[in-house]
């Protein structure tokens, strides 16, 4: 079964190949008999035959059954003897025996033997009936030779008097025979067989009967050559054979009197046939094309005549000549047949018709199609391609007959593909008449008005501009500019004219504008090969513009298409094509590039839908690939194109004047420097620059002083083996002849001396070359001019020019044919070169174009070059197709062309074309230039399912009251350029565009393209129709509150208040049109339709379309770009764009009074997107803040004028950015991160500056902020001393905060601080005494103390807490360092008294304060151990004088325990009495001090803590010695007796004040007297008790140092004694009578009574007395009263500097005032240094800025001002001594 199945599918095949017919037993002899049968019964039914069959009883089919198997009758034959002999037979009887060599029994001849036309039609028969007997004798079709199967056939083919169905049934069996493989045709004994049956096919002749059936015929012939040529016995027909059979089918085909279906059928044929001879060109070497061509030199029967449209060929001639033993065609048949194909394309030959051109148009793309590389390979070939047939395609496309440019242009498309190399010429002819073709007809321009033609389908989606218009004469690109930046309408014919010669273009090609089907079939074709390869416009780029001899081709045609591809109202459809081309280009740009196609959402808006298989992309590193020394490397042709450049810039000025132009040369070198090299430079520029003017070149040549250059100039051309006539016609043919003779002598000369060197036979001398060039120029005026009625002839010409060819005449053929080229054809000058002179002269330079230079596989090294001088018009049309696309495909078309554009742009680095792109599509959006603060906005809530409009009036109540989720989901921001923007689809698709635009190519827009993409951003926000919380989530406020600010603060704005009539919607529908697009956008302005009378619900979703076209674009991945920008040099161009968008104040006065007014939240939304970039990369924060420092820095400067809420989120934006910056600098150690930390603290040092009122608004922000930083990294925030001042002064200002909740939070602040300075992480001596000013701003006054307040208790209570913690790492710093700790001082960070509060300073930037502008000087402000420690104690020593008890009483307690402690050295001991315990009593010994009886146990407590602590250290500072001035001698009172003056002084205060207030009580008149009966002991009040503590007290301590001899030994000695004398004097005046109390010893009563009279007599100097200058204070005793009836508390914030050196004016009594000023007037005002001084020696905290400060009011700001006029209401007046 499987053997079978074998055996079965062999035999199909094998019948496949040859036929069933052949290999059945009996199938081929059933066939052949079937087919004899059939052509024996056609020959019985015609009259020819009819008789001989009845009469003679022929054309019977019953014959061959008498023949044994394997044997034939000897009568059986085809050839005419045996059949003669078999008729005879038929007729007489006695001549078979003949054949044996019996005798004749019959001599009567038969007559009809002789009759040569009866025999001929009775042989055709018995042919037939032979032919079936001979295969009845044999078994197999292979006995049977091929001839005898096929000539009685070829009789009745070769019969001329046969009818059509006669010669078509024979035609029918020889196709059959062929096709079943009775005939087989490659066995090599059939070539005579397969020649004989095509001569014969081919030469059919029969008898015409009907059209029908004649065509039959003629179609059965065409089966039969198709059968023969395409079987398997083709190739061995030769040359001859397939000449016919192509002249045969050819003819055929061009018979216009045939029908339709024949002449088709004749065409598919011929095809075929062409097909199949073309294809063996393959198979044709090189060397083969020369033997083949030598041995067909003498052969003529390779040939074919040229086909009619009337008369069908038949060659009789050839039909008896056989064609010899040559086997198989070769390049002579197709040589022949595609010159016979390429001479019926001649347009020119009006023999041929339309129809006949167009059948051989496509053939010959046929051939071209299956050979045309082959073709290039065959000399013959390719010149007759590149030159008869190209010409004639160049002529055909001239024409208007649609068929016949289609079929020219995919014959020329085939050619360009197929002999690219040296086609170069051809295609720029092709390029320059097609695009001249295209141009804007004339005619159109007449009809009117171009921009009133109406618009096209779908242009209701949008408005858009009208087309201005412009004249027929205008041209709006001046004198050859090629800039399409400026078009804003379609360009007139003449303009597209002037940018075509300013191209230096071929002016006589480009022919007329096409109309309707023509322009669309040209339009067709020139997209077709513009897209048919990506690197063609490059290689026009190469080939043209970079090439001296050409135009530029590459740049018209950019130019050319840019412009038609933008949709004007008149383009009838043609923009698709032109926009098709170059976004083709453009995208094959990008794609090698290695630009990503677009995907998601913005492949869908584009139409794109993304291959299963993804595209191969191509090479972008084929630049490598470019030859370093080839002619297309590029940094040679960019040479070439700048020579070009100027070569042209010569010829511009040549045309205005030639000497210009020469000049030009001659500077920039391009004439060489030798005489002879300048000469020939100069004439090459005039022969092979095209674009200068003839005429001038004619006119320059032909002047005398320009000889040299002539000579050179006639000297380039190659007059060898040209006649006279010929050369002279080249010469004229590059410049304008003159007018003049004198001119035209001089050129002929010239001329006739070049000529003559070439040797020409027929020129005998010079002269002769100059009469006879002469003549010709005469010739031919004469033979060409129209105003010549009488022209010469050939006898006058020759009679003209006897005897001058040096005396003798020219040959007369010579002359003749001069005459006759004259005559046929003018010499036509340049200028004059139109038409068909114009394509004839072109024509001639094709041949010097030279080779065509291809970039294939490496045009991406050129792309750069290409885009950078293209884009600009390539983005114009964009811009303008997307402002103007009637249609989605128009808009789609564009968006892809922008893609493209922009990502091959970014690729490359051209990032001006990035931005410019932006800056496009920002136009179309209509925004970017709004003003909305001067626009009405609505804010419409719903309520109830529907919108409602909330009044001018009631906006801000109702939103105050709406809740906050009614506001984020349920509110509508209306304005005006919401609406359009809601109603614009073009503007909602412009803004998609540029979102996805910058999200895709974001590392390559510069700071330009970042402002227009944040330009419409920012008016996205305003418009409330940007998706803020998707871009910046988790930091953005809550939109209630910007709907909040935003109505609040236009309330107050005149443009949104309500006019004095009309209503609200009256004015807003006056308003309309103020803020769409300009005039100027490419969208034009828009149109002014009263959309605010729509209803509320409309509008809102007018609002939302916008909206939901923003949300759905890539504009929410704005806050993500900066991590797609990896470069910081780009990045720094998005935060230059941003800058400019922060808050800034108006520069005009008028609008800063109203800017804290004004809000609108795009500059908050920029705030916060810029600051996002520090807390999401932290580590760029250097780069990024060098560009952000001064915009940041101008915010702040004009922090008064900006919105209070705008304020708050700056302040809250920059303070997440430094808590960022600090956790890198915490993490990093990186000094550039630390210094960037500095200056963004710094920035946020200018808030110092600001009023009170502006500090309460934004202190809640910043005191969170603080403590945020503060517990992030203290340590490293406060490590710069510029950092450190501004947290200082910063916590400083927020200490006194409104806000309570802002006290609280830079309250928590200072643990921390205190923490650093605790443990040592810090340099305790640069950060002590600043440290103290805070805790010492943070103290609660005593009202908030004596108030029911228990968060200032609590505050006070951790403050005290806290400066115990100061005192006691003061003491740590001294054990650490103790070479420091006997300093007495040195200068400390920004000393200044704990007043700051009430003195403001004013810093900037760059001077924060003077501790960062000393750091800046690498100062170091350090303090000593002991300075630090006293500073601290005596911070707490101020709050034990506090009017709190509790306050006053822990206060105390720390002071105490703090010096009761061994100090360790006497320079401590010494600095807690000067600087602690001294300035504390002198605080306790103020008027309303003592006045206030509560603090009696304060007082006691003091006078104690004083006493014990002396007396403690009394023995230690005996033995001390005096301490060393800083700046003169040692001091001469030891430390000891310092001390004890001041003790005393202090002593003797509470004895006087309590003397004083006991003579104030015993007086019946004052206020404060008793009763008689109550003056005992108890009733003497506080002060007595207090003065009889001090008195006891300064008892115990005389009494001491007596004993420790102080005072001396002796009672003698101590009167002697100077301390002792001091002692009493100032105990003298307090209380006369206590030295008598103290020392009971006698002493004389005057002597007291002077004494009580000199004290009575000192009281005024009693200040003056004490040691310090400040010991006491005068008072009397109704000063007394007065303080201790009033007993007002004071405020007990007294800053360091001031405690010791207080002087004490109790207010009451103007004239005890008086004195008191007058006792300070004696002492005289101490200057800054000797302040330093003092604080120098005596340990005091007063700085010399202080005292500056407080002596010259002038010098504080004006909250300054303001503190100062509240501290005159103080009961007490605190002035510095």
């Amino acid at each position: 079964m499987l053997e079978s199945t074998e055996e079965t599918k062999s035999s199909i095949a094998n019948n496949e190949a040859t036929g069933y017919a052949a290999h059945s037993p009996d199938g081929w002899r059933l066939l052949v008999e079937s087919e004899v049968d059939t052509i024996v019964r056609e020959l019985r039914k015609n009259a020819l035959w009819t008789e001989a069959a009845d009469r003679e009883g022929l054309g019977a089919l019953w014959v061959g059954g008498s023949c044994w198997p394997g044997t034939v009758s000897t009568g059986t034959g085809t050839d005419a003897s045996s059949i003669r002999r078999e008729f005879a037979s038929r007729r007489t009887l006695g001549r078979a025996g003949e054949s044996i060599g019996m005798a004749s029994f019959s001599d009567k001849g038969d007559e009809a033997l002789d009759d040569d036309y009866a025999m001929g039609r009775l042989i055709m028969l018995e042919s037939f009936l032979a032919l079936r007997e001979a295969i009845n004798g044999v078994s197999d079709v292979r006995e049977l030779s091929i001839n005898a199967v096929l000539e009685p056939y070829l009789l009745v083919i070769r019969d001329a008097e046969t009818t059509g169905p006669i010669t078509r049934s024979a035609l029918v069996s020889i196709q059959r025979f062929v096709e079943n493989g009775i005939v087989d045709l490659s066995r090599p004994e059939a070539v005579p067989a397969l020649l004989d049956v095509t001569r014969a096919v081919t030469h059919c002749r029969f008898e015409a009967t009907d059209a029908a059936s004649d065509e039959a015929v003629l179609m059965q012939i065409l089966n039969v050559l198709g059968a023969l040529v395409l079987g398997r016995g083709g190739e061995r027909l030769n040359d001859v054979t397939i000449c016919e059979i192509m002249e045969t089918v050819l003819s055929m085909s061009c018979q216009m009197r045939l029908s339709e279906m024949l002449r088709k059928s004749a065409e598919a044929t011929l095809f075929s046939l062409v097909t199949f001879v073309f294809g063996k060109l393959k198979d044709i070497s090189d060397s083969q094309e020369e033997e083949e061509e030598e041995e067909e030199e003498d052969d003529s029967e390779a040939s074919m005549a040229m086909p009619s449209p009337s008369n069908m060929l038949v060659n009789t001639a050839r039909g008896a000549k056989g064609a010899g033993d040559t086997v198989g065609f070769g390049i002579a048949a197709i040589r022949e047949l595609y010159r016979v194909l390429v001479a019926l394309t001649d347009p020119r030959d009006l023999q041929y018709t339309d129809s006949m051109r167009l059948l051989a148009l496509n053939t010959l793309h046929a051939a071209l199609q299956r050979a045309g590389s082959a073709m290039d390979a065959i000399g013959a070939l390719r010149e007759m391609t590149l030159g008869n047939l190209s010409r004639n395609l160049l002529l055909v496309l001239q024409r208007d007959h649609v068929p016949l440019i289609s079929a020219a242009q995919r014959v020329l498309f085939l050619i360009f593909a197929s002999h690219k190399r040296d086609t170069k010429g051809q295609l720029e002819l092709y390029l320059c008449q097609t695009l001249g073709r295209l141009m804007v007809a004339p005619v159109i321009e007449r009809q009117g008005s171009r921009a009133a033609i109406g618009p096209r389908a779908g242009s209701n989606a949008g408005s858009g501009p009208p087309t201005p218009v412009t004249g027929a004469g205008e041209n709006a690109f001046g004198d050859g500019a090629l800039d399409v930046a400026a078009i804003e309408r379609p360009l007139t014919h003449s303009e597209e004219v002037s940018l075509y010669h300013a191209a230096s273009l071929r002016r006589g090609v480009r022919g007329r504008p096409a109309l309707l089907e023509v322009r669309r079939q040209l339009l067709e074709g020139l997209h077709h090969l513009l897209t048919g390869d990506e690197s063609l416009l490059t290689d026009l780029w190469v080939n043209f513009d970079c090439d001296m001899q050409r135009g530029n081709m590459f740049d018209f045609l950019m130019t050319f298409m840019a412009q038609r591809a933008i949709p004007w109202r008149e383009s009838f459809g043609e923009d698709e094509a032109f926009m098709d081309i170059l976004i083709f280009h453009l995208v094959r740009v990008a794609s090698r590039a290695g630009v990503e196609a677009p995907s998601g959402r913005w492949a869908e808006l584009l139409g794109i839908r993304s291959s299963s298989k993804k595209a191969k992309m191509a090479i972008r590193a084929d630049m490598s690939q470019t030859s370093p020394c080839g002619p297309l490397h590029l940094p040679v042709l960019l040479d070439r194109k700048s020579h070009k450049d100027a070569m042209m810039q010569a010829a511009k000025l040549f045309n205005e004047k030639p000497k210009d132009g020469v000049a030009f040369l001659q500077r920039t070198g391009a004439l060489g420097q030798a005489v002879g090299e300048a000469t020939q430079n100069l004439s090459q520029f005039l022969r092979e620059t095209p674009i200068l003017n003839k005429r001038l070149v004619g006119e320059f040549l032909a002047k005398p002083s320009n000889l040299e250059v002539l000579q050179a100039y006639v000297s380039q051309f190659d007059y060898s083996g040209k006649r006279l006539d010929e050369a002279l016609r080249a010469l004229l043919g590059t410049f304008r002849l003159p007018g003049e003779s004198q001119q035209i002598e001089c050129i002929m000369e010239a001329f006739a001396t070049a000529y003559a060197a070439s040797g020409h036979p027929d020129i005998a001398t010079k002269d002769a070359a100059f009469i006879l060039s002469y003549a010709v120029i005469m010739l031919n005026t004469d033979q060409h001019s129209r105003q010549v009625r009488n022209r010469m002839q050939l006898s006058d010409f020759a009679r003209n020019l006897k005897g001058v060819n040096d005396g003798v005449d020219f040959r007369e053929g010579f002359l003749a044919d001069i005459f006759i080229a004259i005559r046929d054809a003018e010499i036509v000058f340049p200028e004059e070169h139109e038409g068909a002179a114009g394509f004839e002269y072109a024509w001639r330079g094709v041949a010097t174009a030279g080779p065509w230079a291809t970039t294939r596989l490496r045009t991406g090294a050129y792309d750069r070059e290409l885009l950078e001088t293209t884009w600009p018009r390539l983005l114009r049309t964009m811009e303008r197709a997307l402002a103007q696309a009637p249609t989605d495909r128009t808009l789609r078309r564009a968006l892809t062309g922008m893609h493209a554009l922009t990502g091959a742009a970014a690729v490359h680095g051209i990032n001006s074309c990035v931005d410019a792109t932006l800056h496009a599509l920002a136009g179309l959006t209509g925004l970017g230039s709004l003003n909305l603060q001067t626009l009405p906005q609505q804010v419409y809530v719903r309520r109830r399912g529907r919108y409602m409009i909330l009044g001018a009036d009631d906006a801000a109540a109702s939103v105050a009251q709406a809740g906050a989720q009614t506001l984020e989901d349920a509110s509508v921001l209306v304005s005006q350029p919401a609406l359009d923007f809601g109603s614009d689809y073009r503007a909602q698709v412009a803004f998609v565009a540029l979102s996805e635009l910058v999200a895709r190519f974001c590392f390559a827009l510069g700071t330009s393209g970042w402002e227009d993409v944040f330009c419409i951003v920012g008016d996205a926000v305003d418009m409330d129709i940007l998706p803020i919380r998707t871009i910046l989530a988790g930091t953005w406020v809550p939109r209630a509150a910007t709907l909040r600010a935003m109505v609040a603060a236009s309330k107050q704005s005149p443009a949104t208040q309500k006019p004095e009539a009309g209503g609200l919607l009256s004015a807003f529908s006056s308003l309309w049109g103020s803020g769409g697009s300009g005039a100027d956008s490419p969208r034009g302005p828009r149109p002014e339709t009263p959309l605010w009378r729509a209803a509320p619900d409309l509008l809102a979703a007018t609002v939302a379309r916008g909206h939901q076209a923003v949300s759905v674009s890539a504009i929410v991945e704005l806050a993500d770009l900066p991590r797609r920008i990896q470069d910081d040099t780009a990045l720094a161009g998005f935060i230059a764009a941003i800058a400019h968008r922060l808050p800034q104040s108006s520069q005009s006065e008028k609008s800063q009074k109203s800017a804290s007014d004004k809000y609108l939240p795009a500059p908050v939304f920029f705030l916060e997107l810029v600051f996002a970039l520090f807390v999401n990369y932290p580590l760029r924060a250097p780069s990024l803040w060098t560009i952000l420092e001064q915009p940041v820095q101008r915010m702040f400067e004009c922090a008064e004028e900006l919105n209070p809420y705008v304020l708050e989120r700056a302040v809250h934006a920059l303070l997440a950015a430094i808590a960022a910056v600090l956790k890198a600098a915490s993490g990093q150690q990186d000094a550039l991160i630390t210094e960037t930390l500095d200056r963004m603290v710094r920035c946020l040092g200018l808030l110092r500056d600001v009023s009170d009122a502006t500090s309460d608004s934004i202190a809640v922000a910043l005191a969170a902020g603080i403590r945020h930083l503060v517990s992030a990294d203290v340590r490293v925030l406060v490590s710069t001393l510029a950092s450190w001042d501004v947290l200082r002064q910063l916590l400083m200002r927020l200490a006194h905060a409104q806000s309570s909740e802002a006290c609280d939070e830079a309250m928590a602040v200072l643990p921390a601080i205190v923490e650093l300075i605790r443990s040592g992480s810090i340099d305790r001596a640069v950060y002590f005494l600043n440290t103290l000013d805070i805790l010492a701003s943070f103290m609660p006054g005593d009202r908030a103390l004596n108030a029911d307040a228990n968060d200032s208790r609590a505050r006070a209570r951790s403050l005290i807490s806290m400066l115990a913690d100061m005192q006691a790492a003061a003491k740590a710093e001294a054990a650490i360092s103790p070479a420091g700790s006997s300093a007495v001082g040195s200068p400390n960070i920004g000393a200044s008294s704990t007043g700051t509060r009430h003195h403001g300073h004013q810093h900037t930037l760059t001077e924060p304060s003077v501790a960062s502008a000393l750091s800046k000087m690498s100062i170091t402000l350090r303090s000593s151990p002991v300075s630090m420690w006293a500073a601290a104690m005596n911070s707490l020593a101020v709050y034990a004088c506090s009017a709190n008890r509790e306050t006053r009483q822990l206060a105390c307690a720390h002071v105490q325990r703090a010096i009761t402690v061994d100090l360790g050295s006497v320079c401590w001991v010494t600095a807690a009495f000067h600087r602690v315990v001294f300035p504390l009593m002198d605080t306790l010994l103020r008027a309303d001090m003592l006045a206030d009886s509560s603090m009696e146990d304060t007082h006691a407590r003091c006078i104690s803590m004083l006493t014990s602590f002396f007396l403690h250290n009394a023995a230690s500072l005996q033995s001390s010695e005096p301490a060393a001035a800083e700046d003169g001698p040692r001091d001469q009172a030891p430390p000891l007796d310092q001390i004890w003056l001041r003790l005393i002084g202090v002593l003797s205060s509470y004895i006087y004040t309590s003397n004083l207030a006991r003579e104030k009580r015993s007086e019946p008149s004052s206020p404060l007297s008793v009763p008689a009966e109550q003056k005992d002991e108890k009733s003497q009040g506080h002060l007595g008790v207090l003065g009889e503590m001090a008195e006891e007290s300064a008892k115990n301590c005389i009494l001491v140092l007596d004993t420790m001899g102080i005072f001396g030994d002796a009672d003698h000695d101590k009167e002697t004694n100077a301390l002792w004398r001091k002692t009493w004097e100032l105990l003298d005046k307090a209380s006369p009578l206590m030295r008598l109390r103290i020392l009971p010893a006698p002493i004389n009563a005057s002597t007291a009574e002077e004494k009580v009279d000199q004290s009575a007599e000192n009281e005024a100097d009693a200040s003056a007395i004490s040691p310090d200058a400040t010991a006491n204070a005068s008072l009397d005793a109704s000063a007394i009263a007065a303080v201790s009836e009033s007993a007002v508390p004071s405020e007990p914030h007294v800053s360091r500097s001031e405690i010791p050196t207080v002087s004490i004016v109790a207010e009451g009594e103007e004239a005890d005032a008086g004195n008191a000023n007058s006792a300070s007037e004696k002492q005289p005002e101490p200057s800054a240094s000797d302040v330093v001084q003092q604080n120098n020696a005596t340990g005091g905290l007063t700085s010399p800025a202080e005292v500056d400060l407080s002596n010259k009011d002038h010098n504080a700001d004006q909250h300054n001002i303001d503190a100062k006029k509240k501290r005159k209401s103080r009961i007490n007046i605190i002035t510095v001594s």
